[in-house]
């Protein structure tokens, strides 16, 4: 699942504040720096690993045409899922952490 990383950043921030964790926040910018970082590191790993079949979904085309999602999951897996069913399990509504414009990586 591939999602725009100001909106994974804004959700894990949205966690962290409800769990009431009191750390020291970090700069937007140096945490989606360590997050382009670590991606870049595990597209590499994955690289090596020509055994290993991956299966990118973006997460926006998922929220939009979820039973489409389901049936790449059930085709790429290639077993007999109910595409129906994992598709009924994508809920919209939870969509809260939409991208933040501001943050772009340091340059």
């Amino acid at each position: 699942m591939e999602r725009p990383l100001p909106e994974v950043l804004a959700s894990q921030a949205e966690m962290i504040r409800r769990r009431g964790t009191t750390s020291a926040p970090m700069d937007d910018r140096a945490l989606l720096k360590a997050f382009e970082g670590h991606l870049k590191q595990v597209e590499v790993w994955l690289k090596s690993k020509p055994e290993t079949s991956v299966l990118r979904m973006q997460y926006h085309d998922v929220l939009r045409d979820p039973l489409r999602a389901s049936q790449g999951i059930k085709e790429f897996l290639a077993l007999p899922l109910d595409s129906k069913a994992m598709a009924a399990e994508v809920v919209p509504t939870l969509y809260r952490h939409r991208v933040r414009e501001n943050i772009s990586p340091a340059s």
